[in-house]
């Protein structure tokens, strides 16, 4: 199954893509195809075939980010992070991805490519997630057979707040528990 952007033919080759787009439902079906093809000169600037480019990962999770290239002459690429070197745990593939061991801090990867005939670059912006802490409650209202309590959110741990769960015990009762979503 591919992911965002499929590429069908080595990047040496004239690629072909297509699109697919992803939401909570599931995949989408592909775009048309696009064959990409080099002018007539046998010589054209690099071109970075990639996908998504803004990234969420969980803080101490690992992320893969693209930079496929085609141009000829072959390009030749660089990454950096934030303007500087890659830092440790950050390994070049070979292909031109580079892989993030262990993210501990949200930043911008671009990755260029060049030969003589020009440049291209992509940059990922990669977002670095927690879990969120603990909301806050509030009694508003109480009967004997009822509570009404609000919950207002204290943070979001760098993505957006997709629901709750609220774990609770009737007197005779064990625990239980219901998501709401987040309204």
């Amino acid at each position: 199954m591919c992911g965002s952007i499929c590429v069908e033919e080595s990047i040496r080759e004239v690629p072909s893509v297509w699109v697919t787009a992803s939401t909570s439902a599931g995949e989408g079906p592909p775009s048309s195809r696009i064959t990409l093809t080099p002018k007539h000169s046998p010589n054209y600037p690099p071109l970075i075939l990639g996908g998504r480019s803004e990234w969420w990962v969980t803080k101490g999770g690992g992320l893969t980010l693209g930079c496929r290239r085609a141009g000829h002459p072959e390009p030749t690429i660089e990454w950096d992070r934030n303007g500087g070197a890659l830092g440790e745990g950050e390994q070049l593939l070979p292909g031109g991805d580079v892989h993030l061991r262990e993210v501990k801090e949200s930043g911008n990867y671009t990755c260029t490519a060049v030969n003589n005939m020009g440049v291209d670059r992509v940059t990922h912006v990669v977002h670095v997630t927690t879990p969120p802490p603990p909301p806050v409650l509030t009694l508003t209202h109480a009967t004997h057979s009822s509570l009404n309590v609000t919950i207002t959110t204290t943070g979001d741990g760098g993505a957006p707040i997709l629901g709750y769960t609220v774990h609770y015990r009737l007197p005779s009762g064990s625990w239980q528990q219901q998501a709401t979503p987040d309204n």
